[in-house]
Protein backbone atom coordinates (compact mmCIF):
# COMPACT_ATOMS: atom_id res chain seq x y z
CA UNK A 1 0.00 0.00 0.00
CA UNK A 2 2.96 2.39 0.87
CA UNK A 3 4.51 1.70 -2.42
CA UNK A 4 1.65 2.35 -4.40
CA UNK A 5 1.17 5.72 -2.51
CA UNK A 6 4.66 6.58 -3.03
CA UNK A 7 4.12 5.90 -7.20
CA UNK A 8 1.53 7.51 -7.18
CA UNK A 9 3.15 10.74 -6.01
CA UNK A 10 5.93 10.11 -7.94
CA UNK A 11 4.02 10.31 -11.32
CA UNK A 12 1.83 13.18 -10.11
CA UNK A 13 5.09 15.18 -9.64
CA UNK A 14 6.52 14.32 -12.73
CA UNK A 15 3.35 15.59 -14.84
CA UNK A 16 3.55 18.69 -12.43
CA UNK A 17 7.44 19.49 -13.81
CA UNK A 18 6.26 18.73 -17.47
CA UNK A 19 3.85 22.20 -16.19
CA UNK A 20 1.07 20.50 -18.44
CA UNK A 21 -2.05 20.80 -17.02
CA UNK A 22 -4.08 18.65 -19.46
CA UNK A 23 -2.42 15.07 -18.70
CA UNK A 24 -2.47 15.97 -14.98
CA UNK A 25 -6.20 16.50 -15.00
CA UNK A 26 -6.58 13.34 -17.09
CA UNK A 27 -4.70 11.17 -14.67
CA UNK A 28 -6.02 12.07 -11.33
CA UNK A 29 -9.42 12.00 -12.99
CA UNK A 30 -8.77 8.30 -13.64
CA UNK A 31 -6.09 7.71 -10.16
CA UNK A 32 -7.97 7.34 -6.89
CA UNK A 33 -6.06 9.59 -4.03
CA UNK A 34 -3.32 10.71 -6.28
CA UNK A 35 -4.13 14.54 -5.54
CA UNK A 36 -3.32 13.74 -1.78
CA UNK A 37 -0.39 11.78 -2.77
CA UNK A 38 3.45 12.22 -1.29
CA UNK A 39 6.26 12.66 -3.51
CA UNK A 40 9.71 10.43 -2.18
CA UNK A 41 10.58 13.12 -0.01
CA UNK A 42 7.59 12.77 2.70
CA UNK A 43 5.93 15.94 1.31
CA UNK A 44 2.63 16.33 -0.56
CA UNK A 45 2.42 16.64 -4.15
CA UNK A 46 0.63 19.93 -3.76
CA UNK A 47 3.68 21.95 -2.32
CA UNK A 48 5.82 21.20 -5.82
CA UNK A 49 2.32 22.64 -7.68
CA UNK A 50 2.54 25.18 -5.65
CA UNK A 51 6.43 26.17 -5.68
CA UNK A 52 6.37 26.12 -9.45
CA UNK A 53 4.08 28.76 -9.10
CA UNK A 54 1.44 27.84 -11.99
CA UNK A 55 -1.81 28.04 -10.56
CA UNK A 56 -3.74 25.85 -13.16
CA UNK A 57 -1.97 22.71 -11.72
CA UNK A 58 -2.59 24.11 -8.19
CA UNK A 59 -6.27 24.58 -9.35
CA UNK A 60 -6.66 21.22 -10.68
CA UNK A 61 -5.05 19.51 -7.45
CA UNK A 62 -7.46 21.28 -4.98
CA UNK A 63 -10.39 20.94 -7.51
CA UNK A 64 -9.08 16.51 -6.98
CA UNK A 65 -9.34 16.59 -3.67
CA UNK A 66 -5.98 17.83 -2.41
CA UNK A 67 -5.92 19.17 0.85
CA UNK A 68 -5.62 23.23 1.20
CA UNK A 69 -4.42 23.04 4.85
CA UNK A 70 -2.18 20.54 4.73
CA UNK A 71 1.26 20.31 5.74
CA UNK A 72 4.94 19.56 4.28
CA UNK A 73 8.00 17.51 6.87
CA UNK A 74 8.89 21.03 8.13
CA UNK A 75 5.19 21.83 9.57
CA UNK A 76 4.72 24.35 7.21
CA UNK A 77 1.05 25.27 6.28
CA UNK A 78 0.40 25.23 2.06
CA UNK A 79 -0.82 28.75 2.53
CA UNK A 80 2.70 29.79 4.07
CA UNK A 81 4.32 28.04 1.31
CA UNK A 82 2.52 30.15 -0.59
CA UNK A 83 3.83 33.06 0.02
CA UNK A 84 6.92 33.90 -2.47
CA UNK A 85 7.52 36.31 -5.64
CA UNK A 86 7.39 33.14 -7.46
CA UNK A 87 3.83 31.73 -5.91
CA UNK A 88 1.67 34.33 -4.07
CA UNK A 89 -0.81 34.61 -6.56
CA UNK A 90 -1.61 30.99 -5.60
CA UNK A 91 -3.12 32.03 -2.29
CA UNK A 92 -5.65 33.41 -3.05
CA UNK A 93 -6.83 30.38 -4.34
CA UNK A 94 -5.82 28.51 -1.53
CA UNK A 95 -8.02 30.36 0.87
CA UNK A 96 -10.78 30.59 -1.44
CA UNK A 97 -10.50 26.68 -0.74
CA UNK A 98 -10.50 27.16 2.82
CA UNK A 99 -7.20 27.35 3.80
CA UNK A 100 -6.91 28.08 7.74
CA UNK A 101 -5.41 32.14 7.55
CA UNK A 102 -4.75 31.56 11.34
CA UNK A 103 -2.35 28.40 10.85
CA UNK A 104 0.77 29.28 12.57
CA UNK A 105 4.40 27.84 12.03
CA UNK A 106 7.28 27.49 13.90
CA UNK A 107 7.76 30.00 17.13
CA UNK A 108 3.83 30.87 16.39
CA UNK A 109 4.77 32.85 13.23
CA UNK A 110 1.35 33.38 11.60
CA UNK A 111 0.75 33.62 7.54
CA UNK A 112 0.35 37.28 8.38
CA UNK A 113 3.51 37.89 10.00
CA UNK A 114 5.11 36.46 6.91
CA UNK A 115 2.65 38.39 4.47
CA UNK A 116 3.44 41.49 6.47
CA UNK A 117 7.26 41.37 6.62
CA UNK A 118 7.33 40.30 3.04
CA UNK A 119 5.62 43.81 1.96
CA UNK A 120 2.19 41.93 0.65
CA UNK A 121 -0.50 44.38 1.09
CA UNK A 122 -2.83 42.60 -1.25
CA UNK A 123 -2.08 39.61 0.60
CA UNK A 124 -2.47 41.32 4.15
CA UNK A 125 -5.82 42.67 3.36
CA UNK A 126 -7.03 39.05 1.90
CA UNK A 127 -5.56 37.33 4.87
CA UNK A 128 -7.37 39.90 7.10
CA UNK A 129 -10.87 39.52 5.35
CA UNK A 130 -10.57 35.67 5.69
CA UNK A 131 -10.22 35.84 9.14
CA UNK A 132 -6.71 36.21 10.32
CA UNK A 133 -5.98 37.96 13.33
CA UNK A 134 -4.71 41.42 13.30
CA UNK A 135 -2.69 41.68 16.77
CA UNK A 136 -1.78 38.09 16.85
CA UNK A 137 1.61 37.98 18.03
CA UNK A 138 4.39 35.18 17.34
CA UNK A 139 6.32 33.10 20.55
CA UNK A 140 8.24 36.34 20.72
CA UNK A 141 5.32 38.96 21.33
CA UNK A 142 6.26 40.64 18.08
CA UNK A 143 2.86 41.36 16.09
CA UNK A 144 2.73 41.76 12.09
CA UNK A 145 2.45 45.60 12.41
CA UNK A 146 5.98 45.42 14.36
CA UNK A 147 7.52 43.42 11.47
CA UNK A 148 5.75 45.68 9.14
CA UNK A 149 7.43 48.84 10.66
CA UNK A 150 11.02 46.98 10.81
CA UNK A 151 10.93 45.70 6.86
CA UNK A 152 9.47 49.69 6.08
CA UNK A 153 6.26 48.19 4.49
CA UNK A 154 4.27 51.85 4.81
CA UNK A 155 0.91 50.79 3.00
CA UNK A 156 1.28 47.36 4.97
CA UNK A 157 1.78 49.32 8.14
CA UNK A 158 -0.99 52.14 7.05
CA UNK A 159 -4.06 49.13 6.98
CA UNK A 160 -2.98 46.75 9.84
CA UNK A 161 -3.39 50.05 11.74
CA UNK A 162 -6.24 50.95 10.24
CA UNK A 163 -7.70 47.50 10.94
CA UNK A 164 -6.09 47.09 14.31
CA UNK A 165 -6.67 50.76 15.69
CA UNK A 166 -9.44 51.91 13.31
CA UNK A 167 -9.69 54.95 11.32
CA UNK A 168 -9.04 58.39 13.11
CA UNK A 169 -8.49 56.68 16.40
CA UNK A 170 -5.28 56.73 18.41
CA UNK A 171 -2.55 54.22 19.72
CA UNK A 172 -2.01 53.72 23.72
CA UNK A 173 1.21 56.10 24.38
CA UNK A 174 3.40 52.53 24.94
CA UNK A 175 2.71 51.36 21.97
CA UNK A 176 2.97 54.29 19.70
CA UNK A 177 6.86 55.01 21.79
CA UNK A 178 7.67 51.79 20.71
CA UNK A 179 6.73 51.33 17.16
CA UNK A 180 8.28 54.72 16.61
CA UNK A 181 11.67 54.20 18.19
CA UNK A 182 11.97 50.99 15.84
CA UNK A 183 10.90 52.59 12.88
CA UNK A 184 13.69 55.97 13.64
CA UNK A 185 16.09 53.03 14.41
CA UNK A 186 15.66 51.83 10.99
CA UNK A 187 15.54 55.51 9.62
CA UNK A 188 11.98 54.77 7.56
CA UNK A 189 10.84 58.26 7.11
CA UNK A 190 7.43 57.05 5.46
CA UNK A 191 6.41 54.82 8.06
CA UNK A 192 7.01 57.24 10.98
CA UNK A 193 4.64 59.91 9.35
CA UNK A 194 2.39 57.08 9.20
CA UNK A 195 2.75 56.62 12.97
CA UNK A 196 2.60 59.96 13.61
CA UNK A 197 -0.68 60.09 12.15
CA UNK A 198 -1.80 57.47 14.86
CA UNK A 199 -0.31 59.54 17.76
CA UNK A 200 -2.16 59.46 21.60
CA UNK A 201 -3.83 62.83 21.88
CA UNK A 202 -1.33 63.72 24.40
CA UNK A 203 1.92 63.62 22.52
CA UNK A 204 0.75 66.19 19.78
CA UNK A 205 4.07 67.93 18.97
CA UNK A 206 6.22 65.29 20.03
CA UNK A 207 8.20 64.91 16.74
CA UNK A 208 9.03 68.55 16.44
CA UNK A 209 10.76 67.98 19.94
CA UNK A 210 12.53 64.81 18.97
CA UNK A 211 13.33 65.69 15.71
CA UNK A 212 14.39 69.16 16.60
CA UNK A 213 17.09 67.61 19.35
CA UNK A 214 18.09 65.16 16.29
CA UNK A 215 18.45 67.86 14.02
CA UNK A 216 20.81 70.25 16.50
CA UNK A 217 23.42 67.40 16.12
CA UNK A 218 22.26 65.52 19.57
CA UNK A 219 23.37 68.54 21.75
CA UNK A 220 21.42 66.99 24.45
CA UNK A 221 23.60 65.49 27.59
CA UNK A 222 23.69 61.83 28.04
CA UNK A 223 22.50 61.12 30.69
CA UNK A 224 22.78 57.33 30.12
CA UNK A 225 20.24 56.50 32.21
CA UNK A 226 16.69 55.97 30.24
CA UNK A 227 13.98 57.71 32.18
CA UNK A 228 10.15 55.10 32.59
CA UNK A 229 7.10 56.34 33.04
CA UNK A 230 5.72 56.78 36.62
CA UNK A 231 2.64 54.46 36.76
CA UNK A 232 3.18 53.75 40.50
CA UNK A 233 5.08 50.77 42.71
CA UNK A 234 3.67 47.05 41.51
CA UNK A 235 1.91 45.60 44.84
CA UNK A 236 5.28 43.07 45.14
CA UNK A 237 6.92 46.55 46.42
CA UNK A 238 4.29 47.69 48.64
CA UNK A 239 5.45 48.35 52.16
CA UNK A 240 8.47 46.99 51.98
CA UNK A 241 12.13 48.74 52.87
CA UNK A 242 13.87 50.27 49.94
CA UNK A 243 17.18 48.35 50.56
CA UNK A 244 15.20 45.30 49.53
CA UNK A 245 13.42 46.64 46.84
CA UNK A 246 16.22 45.49 44.13
CA UNK A 247 16.19 42.18 45.69
CA UNK A 248 12.11 41.84 44.95
CA UNK A 249 12.17 43.40 41.30
CA UNK A 250 14.79 40.35 40.61
CA UNK A 251 12.07 37.89 42.15
CA UNK A 252 9.58 39.58 39.69
CA UNK A 253 11.84 39.56 36.11
CA UNK A 254 9.56 38.98 33.39
CA UNK A 255 12.27 40.23 30.82
CA UNK A 256 14.20 37.49 29.04
CA UNK A 257 17.46 39.37 28.37
CA UNK A 258 18.74 38.89 31.88
CA UNK A 259 17.90 42.21 33.63
CA UNK A 260 20.19 43.04 36.65
CA UNK A 261 18.78 45.43 39.53
CA UNK A 262 21.42 47.38 41.26
CA UNK A 263 22.12 50.77 42.61
CA UNK A 264 23.88 53.34 40.41
CA UNK A 265 25.28 56.45 41.03
CA UNK A 266 25.63 58.35 37.77
CA UNK A 267 28.25 61.76 37.70
CA UNK A 268 27.67 64.23 35.18
CA UNK A 269 29.67 65.80 32.64
CA UNK A 270 27.85 69.16 32.65
CA UNK A 271 29.94 70.87 35.46
CA UNK A 272 31.22 70.89 38.96
CA UNK A 273 30.07 71.81 42.29
CA UNK A 274 31.68 74.84 44.39
CA UNK A 275 34.53 71.29 46.09
CA UNK A 276 35.30 71.29 42.10
CA UNK A 277 33.50 67.75 42.41
CA UNK A 278 31.50 66.10 39.50
CA UNK A 279 27.99 66.77 39.53
CA UNK A 280 26.03 63.74 40.23
CA UNK A 281 23.41 62.92 37.48
CA UNK A 282 21.25 60.10 38.89
CA UNK A 283 21.75 58.34 41.78
CA UNK A 284 18.77 55.32 42.85
CA UNK A 285 18.11 51.68 41.47
CA UNK A 286 18.81 51.19 37.68
CA UNK A 287 18.52 48.09 35.46
CA UNK A 288 20.71 46.71 32.73
CA UNK A 289 20.29 43.72 30.40
CA UNK A 290 21.42 42.63 26.88
CA UNK A 291 18.52 44.42 25.14
CA UNK A 292 19.90 47.88 26.68
CA UNK A 293 23.59 47.08 25.96
CA UNK A 294 22.86 46.34 22.42
CA UNK A 295 19.99 49.04 21.79
CA UNK A 296 21.16 51.55 24.02
CA UNK A 297 22.47 53.82 21.09
CA UNK A 298 19.35 52.94 18.84
CA UNK A 299 17.06 54.56 21.66
CA UNK A 300 19.53 57.31 22.04
CA UNK A 301 19.61 58.10 18.88
CA UNK A 302 15.88 58.30 18.63
CA UNK A 303 15.58 60.86 21.43
CA UNK A 304 18.48 62.92 20.17
CA UNK A 305 20.89 62.00 23.25
CA UNK A 306 24.48 61.94 22.05
CA UNK A 307 25.37 58.74 23.97
CA UNK A 308 24.02 55.33 24.51
CA UNK A 309 21.33 54.66 27.29
CA UNK A 310 23.37 52.81 29.36
CA UNK A 311 20.80 51.64 32.41
CA UNK A 312 16.95 52.22 33.00
CA UNK A 313 15.33 53.52 36.09
CA UNK A 314 13.16 52.11 38.73
CA UNK A 315 10.11 53.66 37.24
CA UNK A 316 11.20 51.34 34.04
CA UNK A 317 12.06 48.23 36.11
CA UNK A 318 8.33 48.23 37.54
CA UNK A 319 6.39 49.02 34.16
CA UNK A 320 8.61 46.87 31.67
CA UNK A 321 11.75 44.48 33.34
CA UNK A 322 8.98 43.27 35.97
CA UNK A 323 5.65 44.60 34.27
CA UNK A 324 5.46 43.93 30.53
CA UNK A 325 8.33 43.87 28.52
CA UNK A 326 6.62 44.50 25.44
CA UNK A 327 6.47 48.33 26.50
CA UNK A 328 10.28 48.48 26.75
CA UNK A 329 11.94 50.29 23.82
CA UNK A 330 15.35 48.30 24.46
CA UNK A 331 12.90 44.90 24.30
CA UNK A 332 11.09 46.21 21.25
CA UNK A 333 13.77 46.73 19.03
CA UNK A 334 16.06 43.45 19.93
CA UNK A 335 12.64 41.31 19.33
CA UNK A 336 12.31 43.19 15.69
CA UNK A 337 15.72 42.30 14.92
CA UNK A 338 15.50 38.66 15.79
CA UNK A 339 12.63 38.86 13.96
CA UNK A 340 14.58 40.46 10.66
CA UNK A 341 16.98 38.02 11.34
CA UNK A 342 14.69 34.89 11.08
CA UNK A 343 13.03 36.24 8.07
CA UNK A 344 16.35 36.29 6.33
CA UNK A 345 17.64 32.69 7.53
CA UNK A 346 13.75 31.30 6.54
CA UNK A 347 14.21 32.62 3.00
CA UNK A 348 17.37 31.69 2.43
CA UNK A 349 16.52 28.05 3.31
CA UNK A 350 13.49 28.56 1.35
CA UNK A 351 15.55 29.56 -1.76
CA UNK A 352 18.22 26.88 -1.20
CA UNK A 353 15.18 24.03 -0.79
CA UNK A 354 12.44 24.83 -3.22
CA UNK A 355 12.82 23.38 -6.86
CA UNK A 356 13.57 25.80 -9.54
Amino acid sequence: MFWNRHKKGEAVLDLIHEGNPRPLKKYLAKTRGAACAKGGDGDPVLFAAIASGNRELVRILLSAGADPNSRNRAGESALLWSLTPRSKEIAPLLLAQGADPNRAGGNRTSLLHVAAYRGYVELVKLLIQAGAKVDCANGDGVTPLTVAVVGNHAPVVRFLLGNSVGPGAHLVPSIYNALRQTALAHSHSAVLEILDEFAPRDTVGSKSVEEGARGKGRSREACQVYRGVDAGAPDFAAGIALSDVAAECMKHIACEYGPHVENQRIYSTAGHDRAGNLLVAFEGLAVSCGATRQYGQAVADSQGIAKPYRYADLNHIFACCSGNPKACPFYVMAKAREAELEGHRRRASRALASPG
